[in-house]
């Protein structure tokens, strides 16, 4: 597994999306929970013992790793506060998995995907879930010949956001299945360019937006994930390390725990030199 540079005391990795199953096979752990990626076959279910909140009890629970993308668009910058992501099981649980309110610019996340969470939750099948944005500080500016141009972003009815609500949907085909101490994978992809419609003849320029969603866990193309935050923990015994997650710039959250398990062709760029190994 070969990994895109790594500097102190800001620690960044990158996979490529076709090397992500094995990474969350045995790499991608919440600290406290620990484990592997399951192998059963049998539906997960439900643990009335796991408590998110409970650090005592995550033995009992399962992980999350929830990414976040975007396509290709109109956009030089549209940068939002995400204040809330929630996910549902089939049975009806709802979790929150984001702990704090974060602030994204989603034009930097056409060429990769970022984690933006590594979320403690119940085992289950989750079905559907709800993201929600905030756009009272919102820096939306759209391109405009060789320059750009300062946006406001409206719904359908000609409204200027503030607080929305997307809902977060997932087949039958693409559920996504949590087991108890194991890893599963969510990628959100925002695709400005599909559920946004561009006026830059106005002023400020105009967007119109009926904001959707694409869910995948099982993502198909093939872009870089991305992992940044603090060295929190090296264990040369496991030839590990563990990040403390803290995506899109954020200098003093805490979005959880990935472990990374090296390999003799793991590749690390610190201060300036480069090693393998």
């Amino acid at each position: 597994m070969n990994f895109a540079r790594y500097g102190l005391p800001v620690m960044r990795a990158a996979w490529s999306a076709a090397l992500w199953a094995a990474v969350i096979a045995f790499a991608l752990l919440l600290g406290a929970c620990g484990g592997g990626a399951s192998t059963t076959e049998t539906l997960p279910t439900a643990s009335a013992e796991c408590d998110p909140t409970n650090p005592s009890t995550f033995d009992e629970c399962g992980s999350v790793v929830v990414a976040i993308t975007d396509a290709d668009g109109d956009f030089v910058n549209y940068t939002v506060d995400v204040t809330s992501m929630e996910l549902e099981t089939a049975a009806g649980r709802v979790v929150e998995t984001l702990p704090r309110n974060t602030r994204i610019n989603f034009t930097d996340y056409v060429d990769l995907s970022e984690v933006m969470t590594v979320a403690t939750v119940p085992p289950g099948v989750y079905v559907a879930g709800t993201i929600r944005l905030n756009y009272d500080d919102a820096e939306v500016y759209v391109a405009f010949g060789d320059a750009s141009k300062k946006a406001i972003v409206m719904d359908l009815d000609g409204n200027v956001l503030g607080d929305t609500e997307l809902n977060i949907r997932l087949d039958d085909r693409d559920q996504l299945r949590v087991n108890r101490r194991s890893t599963a994978f969510l990628q959100l992809d925002f695709d400005l360019e599909a559920s946004h419609e561009v006026d830059p003849a106005a002023t400020p320029a105009e967007v119109v937006t009926q904001q959707f969603i694409v869910a995948e866990v099982a993502p198909v193309d093939e872009k870089d994930i991305r992992v940044r935050g603090p060295l929190a923990d090296v264990s040369e015994d496991e030839s590990s390390y563990t990040v403390a997650v803290r995506p899109f710039h954020d200098r003093v959250g805490d979005h959880g725990r990935m472990k990374v398990f090296t390999t003799d062709d793991t590749e690390f760029d610190i201060d300036g030199e480069s090693f393998i190994g």
